[in-house]
Formats: C-alpha cells, structure tokens, sequence
C-alpha cells in the first residue's frame, strides 16, 4: 500500500506542475467553475468578458471497410486470489473463480458476448487452522450486446439463477474486520520472523521436552523447556505455508517427554484446533493413572498458546496475590507456588491426585497457612471457606478466602480423576456505582462484630475479615451529598433463618427526601459462592439549567426535591421513585418560579424532550430541555437526567450584543463571546428573536425563528458601517438549540447576475402568506424593499424577512412580475418582458447555479438553441411576446448504457460462537439497475423479498423477519419489493452541484417478532472476538462539569443538491416475548446500538403484540446540504419519532415534547405525513414512469398522488392490537396471536415444541390498566369505535384477567397456535431451510441438506426427549419407514412418520459393532443386540465409518482405567 500511495503522491505533483504552468493570464474576477457553467447559458457574454480560445482539432479520414462475420472464443483455467496475514504469514482469505469460458463475436457491428463463472470464497479458521466457506460455489452469467443503428446503444445483463450462500461467524467478522483496518492503518509492517504462530507454556511441575511428531523415527526441532517458561514455536517455515496454502491440520502434532519423571513420552498431541485434550500418562502411579492437559487458546493476534498443564488449575479472584503449598501424605514440602490476582496456574501433575494443599495470603503482614486443607475431592462437594490466622496476633485478626471448584458435571472422568479449576476468592465484594464515595459499615450477626471502611466511587473493597456462613448486614453513608446512613440491609443469608437478601436500602437527607439506593447481586458464574454487592441509584439528575430547579414524584404526598443551581450546588444528585422498578412512575419539574410540568418519565432512554412550563400569573414560559441516558460501561444500571437550558444564544461577534423576543420590549445584552440561556419567553409555538449591536446599533434586526436548524443571514446597520451581514447557526446538542451568531465577512449567501440588457427591480414577497395566499401570521410588518439590479451587473443578496412562510423573490421588468424560488437550483422557465413606451420586448432565460457556497440567479438573454424551454409550434412571428407560450423539449429516449443485474438472491447464514446457526437472512430477486442517457444517470436497486429466520432450536417465533402485507406471489413481489430505491442524477455539470433530480427509499410494511432468548443469543453474537472496532467501554457515570455544554463543531463536506429526496413511510409491527430464563438486570457492558435496543425491550413489563410503529415519509423539495448533515437531521428526525413511539408501547413515555424544525431552513419545502407503505411508488428503469420531467414543477404530479390517498390520521388497521400487554406475566395468558386473513403469517407448527406452551393475548395502546382514555380516534371508519363503545368503560374496570378473556373471544381464537389444523396455517409462510448442522469439530462446512434433516429428526425424536444429544449421522433403511440415527451417546432407529423410536441403545452397552455382507450387527456387552439390514454397500459403509466415530469419541471421554 505504501508504495502505491507513494506512486500517486509523484503524478498527483506531476499533474500540478502542468496545470501551474497552463494558469498564466487567466482573469479571476469569477471562478473558473462559474465560467465554465456560465458558458452554456451566454457563450457570446462569456467570450466578450474573458476571451476565448480555440483548440487545434485534427481531422481524420475515413476508410470504408466492411466486416461480415467476427467470432472469439477463450478458455481460461481460472482465476485465484490469495490475501496473506502479516502476522507469521498464513493465509486468510482464497478467492477463486473456476475454469470458464468466454465467448464474443461481431465486436465491430452487432457486438454479443457471453461469459459463464463459478466463483467461490473461503476465509481461514484461525482457531481450527482451517479454511471454511465464506461464499459457497457460485454460478453467474454475464451477457452483453451492442447495437449500432438507429443510436449506438450497450447492454450488460448479469444474472444468476441460484441463490449465493454465505456464511459468516463471530470469527470471521473479526478477521474481515482486522483486513479491513489492516489496509487502511498507517502501521509499519513487522518483520516476519518476529512473530511465531505458536507459544508453548511449562506448567507440567516438571522440565518438558517438545518435537514435531510426524513420524517414528523424527523427532524434528526438538526444544527443551523448564517449568515455568514459555517459547515460541512453528511447524512449518512460513513460505512453505505460503507457497502451497493448504495448510495440513494432521501435520500440526507435538510429542512431549516429562523429563525427571517415569512417564513414557505423549505422542500425537494436535495443536489445530481451539480446546483442552487429556492425555494418560503410563506407568500408573500407586494404581492411578495421571493426566497431560494440552490447553490451546486463540489469542487477540492470532498466535496460539499451547499450556501443557494438570488437569487442576488455581484461580485468584482475589486482589492480592496467594501463595500455594502442597501437603503430601509424607509431610509439608518446600514447593510453594505464588499467584497474582486475576492469574491462573495449574498445580503439578504428580500431586493432584493423591494430595492436598493449603492457601494464605502473599503480603506485608505475615499470615498463617489455612487452617483448612483443600483436596478435591472436598472441594467437588461445594465452597469451602478458608480462615488464615495472623501470626502472633491469635484468632483477633484472620484472613478470610472462599475456594470454589468449576468442573463439567456431565463429564463422566470428573467423577474419578480430577478435572477442574479452583477459584479462589474474596468471601465479600462491595463495589461503589454512586457519583460519591461512601463509608459503610458491616454487621456480623452471628460473632457480633462489625467492621467500617470506605469506597471510592466507581471502585470495589474487597472484604476478607467475614465468611459467608454469617448473617451479614450492611450499612452505607454517601458522603459529602447532604444524606446520612442508611439503615441495615441483610446481603447475606443463612437457610435456617429463613431472610431474604434485601435488593434496596434507604438513605434520608436533612431536607426529608428518601432515596432508594438498589443492591445488586451479579450472578458471577466464576465463583458462586462468593458475593458481589453493587451499589447504586436507579436515577441520578444533572441540572446544567443554572436556575433552582425541584422535582418530586407525580403523587399526592410526595416529597419535593430541590436540586439548586450552580454556586448553591454543583454535584448530580441521586434520585429514586417510592415504587421500584415500575417504568409507569412519573416525575414533575419545576425551574425557577415556573408551575409543575406535565409529567415525565424517567425512563425513556435515548429520548430528548423540549419542555415549555408556564410561569403562574403570566404570559411567559421556562422552556428547558431534558436528556435521559444510561450510565456508561458498568454503570448501565444508572440512568441519568440532565436537565439543561432549551435555547442558548452564543454571541461569536468581537462586539457586544442587544436581543430581545420579538413583540417584547424586554432586552438583554449578551457579552462578546458569551453564552446566554433564554427563559421567560412568551408563551407560542414559534420562538423569535430580534437583535441588534449594542454599540453604535441603529434599528432591530427582522425578526427570525430558533426553532428551526441550520443557517439563517440577518441584515444589521450600525452608525459606522452600514450594513453587516449576520450569520446565524442554529444547532442541536442533546435537547439544547444553540443559537451562534457570527459574522458572514460579506459571503453572501444569495447573488443577483443580471447579463441582459434590460434593467430588473427584486424584493421578497410577503412573509406572512403560505402557498395558498393566505394570511398565516402577524408577526412582521411586511413592506416590500426594492433593489435595483442595472444592466450587466451582479448585486449580492439576503433575504430581508428570514422568518418567511415562503421564502421567494419577486423580479420586476418592463411593468411584469414573477415569483421565483432562489432554492431551486435550475432551469426556470422563460420570463417574458413585453415591449413598454421605451423599452423593446424581450424574453429572458432565468437559471439558479450554485457557485462555492453561493447560490446565484443568473439572468441571460434567451437562445433557443440553448434552452430546454422551446417557443411552441404556431407560434406567428408577428404574435406579441406576451402572448409566446413555452414547451419543454424532453427528448430523453437515447438510452445508451443499460446495466442490469439479476440475482435469485442470497442466503446469509449467521453461526455464533457456540457453532449454532443463529439465523438466516433470505434476500430473494436482488435485482441492480443502471442507466445513462443524454440527460440522467439512474440507479435502482430492488429486493424482492426479506425474511430473516430464528435457526435456535425451541425458539418461540419461527421467523423473526418478514413483509406483513405483500404476498410472497411473484407478480406480488414485483410491484411491491419489499425494500426499494432508486435515485436520479441530472448529468448537466452546469449547476455547479451534484445534482440529484430525484431519490427515494421504500421498505414495505415488515413484521418484528422476537423472543428474549434470540435477543440475547444476537447480543452474544455481536460481540465480535478480536474485531478491530472493539474498544475498551469506558466506564462513566455522567459529566464532573455542570456547566452549560460547548456545542460541537458542523462538520465540513461538499454539498449535494436534490430537487426532491422522497423517503417513503415505513411502518414495523413489533412482537416481543419475555422467555423468563434471563435475568434482564445481568445485561453487558457493551456500548453497540444492539444492547440499547435490548435493554429498551427488556424494560417492557409484559409481552408486546403487533405493536405499530410508523415512520412518516419525507418528501423534501430543493434541499442543497453536506451530505453528514442531511444524515444526521435524517437521523434524528426519525431516531427521536421511533424511540418515542417504542417508550410509548413500553409505557415509559407519553409525549414527544416540542420537536425541532430539522428540515426548514435547509430546503424550500417540507411535507411529513404517512400512508401506507404498501401505496409507495417503485422506480424500476427512470424518473418518467412516475411522471418527473426535467423541467420544474413536475413534482407536483408526486406530491397529488402521495398525498392525495393518505389520510393525515394514521389508519387503524387492527383494533385491538396496539400496544403493550401490562397485563400479566401468568403463562396461561401469554398473548394470542391475532387471526387476520390478509396478513402473512409464520407456520408456527412449524416445530411441535416451539409455540405450543405459549398462548398470547392481544392489548390496548393504553393498556387495561383502569386508566379511561379515550377510545382510539380515527378508527371509526374501521367500525372499532362501536367496538370499544359497547365494551366501553365496563372493561377497563374489569379485573386484567377478565378483560383479557374478553379480548379472546373478539379475536375469536378458542386455543392455542399448537394446534396445526387453523386455517391460517395452511398458507402460513415457512422458514426457508432447516438450521444447519455444525459437525462434532466444530468446522464451518457447506450446508448439508440431509445432515440438518438428521439434526432436526434428533431434535424432534419422543417429544425432544434427546434435545441435548449431539447428532453424528443417520441413515434411512430400506422401505423409507424407519430411520436409524447415531449419536455420540445412542443409537437410536425410530419411525419417520410418528417420530417415535423403535429402540435406543446407548454406546455404554455396546460391545462391539460388526460389518456384515447385508448389514450392521451390533453386539451387546450381555446379550445379541439388534441387526440393522442395509444391502447397499456404499451406505452401509457410511453408516459404519460413523458410528466408529462416535464409538472412538465415547471411548475417549471414557478412559476410566485407573
């Protein structure tokens, strides 16, 4: 890479060099770019003003040649592409296309050609050290043509007719990841000896000797390594590797002698894959035969380490180093083995099995060993507490450890030998997630003692002076917060007592508020029987405001809570609800002297609220803004409110400034560089201000709005210096609007260029009429200023009522007038000027051209030759100009370049790291259109249809992904894709922007429906191993600084221009089931957009039904912005619609606060309003289908018939499923699902044991909860106001249950989906394929139909009664009835039909299995077992070969010989 870039550095310098020396004598009174676009419209004013120059052309003569017939064929062996890691060189990714063929003819008349490829990619395992499929072989064909008459036009059609079928790991994410970063960071590359893919480690308790094992008589690199060391290691030189890429997995093996010892050598230790493997060593020792682990572990960079090892490791949980000493059967010994907190080490192979050892802690103050020996056969048994004395202090001080022993309990040697990790820990943790430190103090019931201490915040004590078999009890007091202690809390319990732990404690300031501070109680599965006890406040509050602000609960006889303002109080402020946990609790504010706000929620995350609280007894309002976020990294349990000011003016000027609202007579001077909140404004929607210098001012500014982002120009006039052209940034941090007003140093944002002969007058048209003419505010006394633009002269411009309803200018000429839009960059219509006593008539070509950050109304003289717009046929040469009529000429038939790809579509497998697929992602009839012609470049992109499936056996919904309304019917998917766009370029380079003619996105109608358990199992994928995003989570609680925020800086980018960006509405039906087998408080500390999501939806109380969530459309007309900041007003104008309708379902919020006009200031023309996305329109090949032509105006045509079907009421499709189930978490009543005919719905029979258990019930947005809200609006026409009438109030005061009931019987479903025969299921849609078998290695293969058909026969075989066996192969006996099935424990035949078994025997009762001339007979360890007849050879082989596989793997993990 450092090359090439070089290599460009040179030409780019090159190149310069050469324009340099061709720029002498250019005049730059005007930008080239301006010229050259100038050009188009006046190339006769273009050469007068700046000279013109002509290029020398060469001609060329002609030959008349005539070409009959031309034919080529090629076969070409293939194509290979390998990428090479630069970490100990082994490979990662193989690309590969296989031998093809290529065929062309006629390449100078007619040209036709045709290729046909197979291509394939693998990516490289590093933690099996083999290669998987990324993209399984794939056909495609690419056909081109080229036709010469009438117009030269070409045609590349690519397309394939099988689906692509990916598959893609946690790992391989990671490893694409790393590619990807690899290229692009600046690293100098490392040498390639310096990195070995191996480590081997010593923790044998004996000097180790290691070779590669190949064959008898090699012992090759053989390597010495003492206890203890480690060295790096190889098997192959890295350019063999490189040079043959087929990385031998049998080759990677190890032999290792324990030197000093009377064991025989250990011969065939594989390194390949991830894993622990035991090996027996021989001789016996006293009748026992002693373990080698070999433990290989995939590091972050992909270097292996291989610890030869015991089958005991020692564990320190704790935070200070122990020391280890081993107790033999003959007495103490000397060996004492030191490990550091969070380390692990393994004990010596020859004392783990026959002795004991003891612990004591490795530091200054001498302790005594455990009183306690530790064996494990002891240990098996459960936690063992360990008490290490002082050294001559007697029993007052001690030293308290918990040890703990983590094996497999299915692991059948675990019984016999030992084979686990000892963890050894801390007996008490208390961890501090409070912004202030705190002292506690501990009660031990039992030996009544207590004990004090300190924790600072965000840090852990660990408490070593207590064991767990005590009632302990614990106190808190925050410190410097104003709040003292709380009372005792019981964290820890014995059986007999029959306490429960407490999960909350409360603390009481000197003003009476009481604040619930939680415990939590992390199930640490490290150690379980050691206890963690996190401290924390459900809420902490920020008030940034600087005014006095008080909040208390929206209850009768709640206490106020005063939070002061800065000087009385800088600190955030703990905060809890008299109800724990019940998202439905709301809070009021008050700032300053205001009232009580409307209520809020505290637990809307991610929302962003604008309040307005009236001021008692005036027209005036405090208006602040209130941000609620999780605490960061492990403080997600924290949420935060910041309370901050809505609007800050920033004055950016070297001089001081006077504001004041508008119609106000209350002014305020705002320092030079200063911030200033705004409170006390008036009570009104639209906030204006006006303003001027406060030095030398001569009249207020007009008056312009604070609502709305972007950027506004204020003319001021100062005594000195005239007029100063003011520049207004208005931007958004979390809920605060800055208002920055700067200094536009005379860049003007509009210009003037009058190169005709006439002369023009222009002024803005009234500010206070819409588009209809009407009158809509008084908010400006609207007198019209007129500029004079002379002939063959150009005027700077700003609008002088920025404030505007419509934004237009109005340009005045020989006694005619014409509106004109400065935003809509283009080709206007001609502007007729008739002829007056003086003057000749005339007609005018008028053009908006974006010159820099300018945009410019060039005024030219007409040419017909020039101009898209034509005089009309009929048109008398003696007819008056006012009488001329224009038509535009559209000529865009001469479509020249045609490329379309059609793909049957892709199949994404998603595999987690446990090697189960997670799901399947079907994108069928991908379907990629590109067209140029003379005047557009058109892109379209279609996608059939979208389904994603839940591959996780026992999974609730079948699919989680899928189109609602559109039938999965091919001329169905055609005329309503499920997702579309397509987007239209003007190739005229003249405007001086990218111009976009046209955009729009489309996604149908999509149904949602996950389960917890899928969630969390997305979540464990998402956390990509080694992926090169991973950073670490910082751990952060909330701002130290309380002081007003700094905005952030806008972001700089090119601008891009559409005449019309059309994002279509998009509307989600969301179902969610809580599974209850997670405990939603053990979330992640993952900061991914996923986990938000996740803990959002975990908050729900019940289970969610269908619950809608609708996005409006966008139709957004002559919008010239940076693309970064048309992204991030897009994303925040839809991030806020969709979080808060999802709090809404959730019941954590309940209204949206005073949005943000994101869209105004930066376009002419906003329309947000829904329709059904099933109406919105798709473009398959150009703009004209939908009747967008290239002149202006052609929009209206759109917006007619968007908006013309659309009730601005959103339609109630269902009338009962609309919001969260708060009803009841009892089993019987999980939600029935809702019957409808024309909805897609899944097969939910589609396994026996998925939904049988779940029955769902259907709720109301409001949610039975005794609350009488008004019936649903707008669902009259559907006939459920009747509906909810005639159940009305008697409903919502029935019991839940009761209510539920009734709902039932509306939906008319009297059981539970189990049941196969509904009518619905009979064209239900179906998951694509069945999950895909993993092998026992844990290898990535392609995708074996017949293996997962065997995968899910197992899965279903008795009811699920062998769910957790792990499938090795089947085999289908003659007749097609049965099925015999292996497994690494069984052998299983049963029935295909019933899925009932036949017999089972287990491998443990086998003797021997024997291959006969018509099938398999197995033998019994006491009698003749069953005979499977198989006539075929080949598949009785198979099925042989496996069930030695599994015999050979059973064997193995029994080696119960001692």
């Amino acid at each position: 890479m450092k090359i090439f870039e070089r290599a460009n550095e040179y030409y780019l310098q090159a190149q310069s060099a050469v324009s340099e020396d061709e720029k002498d004598g250019v005049d730059y009174s005007m930008s080239e770019e301006f010229k050259r676009k100038f050009a188009k419209y006046a190339p006769s004013t273009v050469s007068s003003m700046f000279g013109s120059t002509k290029r020398p052309t060469r001609e060329h003569q002609s030959a008349d040649v005539t070409v009959r017939d031309e034919e080529f064929e090629t076969v070409i062996g293939g194509a290979r592409l390998v990428l090479i890691g630069d970490v100990h060189e082994l490979p990662i990714l193989d690309m590969g296309i296989k031998p093809f063929e290529v065929k062309v003819s006629n390449w100078s008349t007619e040209l036709s050609a045709e290729a046909h490829l197979e291509s394939y990619i693998n990516i490289y395992n590093y933690s099996k050290s083999t290669w998987e499929p990324l993209l399984e072989p794939w056909h495609m064909a690419i056909y081109a043509s080229k036709v010469l008459l009438p117009k030269p036009k070409m045609m590349v059609e690519i397309v394939s007719r099988e689906i692509a079928q990916l598959s893609i790991s946690s790992r391989s994410v990671a490893l694409l990841s790393q590619i990807a970063a690899s290229i692009t960071a600046d690293v100098a590359p490392r040498s390639r000896e310096q990195l070995a893919p191996y480590i081997i480690v010593n923790e044998t308790g004996f000097d180790v000797e290691v070779w590669i094992d190949r064959d008898d008589e090699l012992k090759s690199n053989k390597k010495i390594i003492p206890l203890g060391e480690k060295t790096s290691w190889e098997f192959e030189d890295w350019r063999t590797v490189r040079e043959n890429l087929d990385t031998d997995n049998d080759s990677d093996v190890l032999g290792v002698r324990l030197l000093g010892s009377d064991y025989e050598a250990v011969r065939r230790i594989s390194a390949s894959a991830e894993g622990e493997e035991l090996f027996a060593l021989s001789p016996p020792v006293n009748g026992v035969h002693n373990r080698l682990v070999s433990d290989i572990k995939l590091g972050s960079d992909n270097v292996k380490t291989i610890r030869l090892r015991s089958t005991v490791t020692v564990r320190n949980h704790a935070e200070i180093a122990i020391a280890i000493k081993m107790v033999r059967n003959s007495g103490d010994t000397e060996t004492e083995l030191v490990i550091e907190p969070g380390e692990q080490k393994a004990l010596p192979i020859d004392v783990v099995y026959h002795d004991k050892f003891k612990i004591k802690p490795q530091m200054e103050t001498k302790f005594n060993w455990s009183n306690e020996c530790l064996d494990w056969k002891t240990l098996m048994r459960g936690g063992i507490p360990l008490q290490c004395s002082s050294i001559g202090s007697g029993e007052l001080s001690s030293y308290f450890f918990q040890a703990e022993a983590q094996y497999l309990e299915t692991e059948p040697l675990a019984k016999i030998y030992p084979h686990l990790t000892v963890v050894v820990s801390a007996p008490l943790e208390i961890e501090n997630l409070l912004p202030f430190d705190f002292n506690f103090r501990l009660y031990d019931k039992t030996t009544k003692r207590d004990w004090n201490g300190t924790v600072a915040k965000g840090k852990s004590s660990f408490i070593q002076v207590v064991t767990l078999q005590s009632l302990l009890l614990l106190s808190v007091e925050p410190l410097g917060c104003g709040f003292g202690k709380s009372e005792f809390a019981i964290i820890n319990t014995l059986k007999e007592t029959g306490f429960k732990r407490e999960i909350s404690t409360s603390v009481k300031n000197e003003n009476g508020q009481t604040v619930k501070l939680r415990m939590y109680y992390p199930k640490n599965q490290a150690s379980k029987t050691s206890l963690k006890v996190v401290i924390y406040s459900p809420y902490v509050i920020l008030n940034r405001t600087g005014q006095n602000l008080q909040i208390k609960e929206n209850s009768r006889y709640s206490q106020v809570v005063s939070i002061g303002s800065q000087g009385e109080e800088k600190t955030p402020h703990i905060f809890s609800f008299d109800k724990d946990g019940d998202h439905l609790e709301r809070a009021l504010a008050k700032l300053g002297e205001s009232q009580w706000s409307t209520p809020l929620s505290f637990d809307a995350i991610g929302q962003v609220t604008g309040m307005a609280v009236q001021i008692p007894g005036k027209n005036s309002e405090k208006n602040f803004g209130v941000s609620i976020a999780e605490g960061e990294g492990k403080y997600n349990l924290t949420k935060v409110i910041t309370f901050a000011p809505r609007y800050v003016m920033r004055n950016c000027l070297e001089e001081p400034l006077l504001i004041a609202e508008n119609g106000s007579a209350k002014q305020f001077q705002i320092g030079q560089g200063e911030l200033f909140p705004l409170y006390n404004l008036r009570r009104s929607d639209q906030k204006t201000m006006i303003l001027k210098f406060a030095r030398e001012g001569r009249s207020w500014s007009s008056p312009f709005a604070i609502n709305d982002i972007g950027q506004i120009f204020l003319k001021a006039q100062k005594e000195s210096a005239g007029q100063v052209l003011l520049k207004v940034n208005i931007i958004t941090e979390n809920a605060t609007i800055f208002v920055q007003i700067e200094n536009a140093n005379n860049a003007w944002p509009f210009s003037i260029r009058n190169f005709t002969d006439s002369e023009f007058y222009l002024y803005q048209s009234n500010p206070n009429i819409n588009l209809n003419g009407e009158i809509v505010k008084k908010d400006v006394d609207y007198k019209p200023i007129y500029y004079k633009v002379p002939a063959k002269s150009v005027m700077p411009y700003s609008y002088d009522y920025p404030n505007a309803v419509v934004k237009e200018v109005v340009i005045r000429s020989h006694g005619r007038e014409r509106s004109i839009n400065l935003a809509e960059i283009g080709n206007l219509k001609p502007f007729r000027l008739p002829q007056t006593s003086d003057q000749e008539q005339a007609i005018v070509d008028l053009n908006v051209v974006a010159d820099g950050p300018t945009q410019s109304l060039v005024i030219t003289k007409y040419d017909p030759s020039l101009s898209m717009y034509k005089l009309q046929e009929g048109n008398s040469s003696t007819a008056s100009v006012s009488q001329l009529q224009f038509e535009v000429t559209e000529k865009d038939e001469n479509y020249y370049t045609k490329i379309f790809t059609r793909f049957e579509g892709f199949g994404i497998s998603f595999i987690n790291n446990r090697s189960q697929e997670l799901c399947y992602l079907t994108l069928r009839g991908v379907e990629l259109r590109y067209n140029e012609s003379d005047l557009y470049q058109n892109l379209s992109m279609k996608l059939k249809w979208i389904q994603l499936d839940n591959q996780l056996y026992g999974g609730i919904f079948p699919i989680i992904v899928y189109p609602t309304l559109v039938p999965k019917s091919g001329k169905e998917m055609n005329n309503h894709p499920s997702f579309s766009a397509s987007v239209c370029k003007v190739k005229d380079e003249s405007h001086g922007v990218l111009f976009i003619k046209y955009a729009t996105i489309l996604l149908q109608e999509m149904s949602i429906e996950v389960d917890e358990d899928f969630l969390f199992a997305l979540l464990d994928f998402a956390k990509f191993p080694g992926a090169s995003w991973n950073t670490e989570v910082m751990d952060r609680l909330c701002d130290e600084n309380l002081e007003i925020p700094e905005p952030k800086k806008l972001s700089e980018a090119s601008d891009i221009y559409f005449e019309a960006l059309h994002l279509q509405p998009a509307l989600t039906n969301l179902s969610f089931v809580r599974t209850e087998r997670v405990n939603a408080e053990d979330r992640s500390t993952s900061q991914n957009t996923l986990m938000f999501f996740v803990n959002m939806l975990t908050m729900a109380i019940g289970n969610i039904n269908d619950a809608p969530i609708k996005l409006n459309a966008l139709f957004i007309e002559n919008i010239r912005v940076p693309i970064p900041i048309l992204m991030e007003s897009i994303l925040t104008h839809y991030g806020q619609s969709f979080f808060y309708q999802l709090h809404k379902i959730l019941g954590s919020a309940d209204f949206l606060g005073n949005p943000v006009g994101l869209f105004n200031n930066l376009s002419s023309g906003v329309l947000d309003i829904f329709y059904e996305p099933y109406q919105g329109f798709v473009i398959n090949d150009r703009p004209q289908e939908i009747g967008i032509g290239i002149a202006k105006g052609g929009l209206s045509f759109i917006k007619k018939s968007v908006f013309g079907f659309s009730d601005s009421f959103a339609k109630v499709t269902g009338s009962l499923a609309k919001g969260l189930s708060v009803a009841t978490m009892d089993r019987k009543f999980q939600e029935k699902r809702r019957l409808n005919q024309r909805r897609n719905r899944p097969k939910h029979a589609l396994y026996g044991f998925t939904s049988g258990a779940n029955s769902f019930f259907d709720s109301i947005s409001s949610g039975v909860t005794g609350i009488a809200q008004a019936p649903i609006e707008g669902a009259t026409k559907e006939g459920a106001g009747g509906f909810f009438k005639g159940l009305g109030k008697g409903v919502i005061g029935f019991p839940t249950k009761t209510a539920i009931g009734i709902f039932d019987l509306a939906s008319n479903v009297s059981e539970g989906i189990r049941n196969t025969t509904t009518v619905f299921d009979a064209d239900g849609l179906e998951k694509v394929r069945l999950p895909r078998y993993i092998s026992y290695d844990n290898v990535i293969r392609p995708y074996s139909a017949r293996e997962a058909q065997g995968q899910f026969w197992l899965k279903l075989i008795d009811g699920g009664s062998f769910f957790n066996e792990n499938y090795v192969a089947h085999l289908v006996m003659p007749g097609e009835e049965k099925a015999v099935l292996v497994t690494f424990k069984k052998i299983i035949l049963f029935e295909m039909s019933s899925v009932k078994t036949s017999w089972v025997i287990s491998l443990s009762n086998v003797k021997s299995i024997s291959l006969e001339t018509t099938g398999i007979s197995l033998i019994l360890n006491n009698k003749k077992g069953p005979f499977l007849p198989i006539p075929e050879k080949k598949s009785r082989l198979f099925l042989y070969n496996k069930m030695r596989i599994a015999v050979e793997k059973y064997n193995s993990t029994c080696q119960v010989e001692l």
